[in-house]
């Protein structure tokens, strides 16, 4: 009887030590996709973002009367929501 509890341990210490490394290998591999996602996100929000960029400085230099306007109107818009 004793033989055959060791033999159990032993059993189910093997196969907790092959889950463990199964679960380690499939936490790595989400790991890893989600990096890859995040780094394609924050590459195509930067991208977009230099794009907004580019055309607000064109637009400001192309109408900067125009520009001036749209910002105080955005900052009387603002103010009083920003005292709240």
């Amino acid at each position: 009887m004793q033989t055959s509890l060791e033999e159990l341990t032993e059993k189910a210490q093997r196969q907790s030590a092959e889950a463990a490394v199964q679960v380690k290998e499939a936490t790595g591999a989400a790991v890893n996709k989600a990096l890859r996602i995040a780094e394609a996100a924050w590459y195509d929000t930067k991208t977009k973002a230099t794009e907004l960029q580019s055309t607000c400085e064109s637009y400001i230099g192309e109408k900067p009367g125009q520009s001036l306007l749209i910002a105080l109107g955005i900052g009387f818009l603002i103010g009083p929501l920003t005292r709240r």
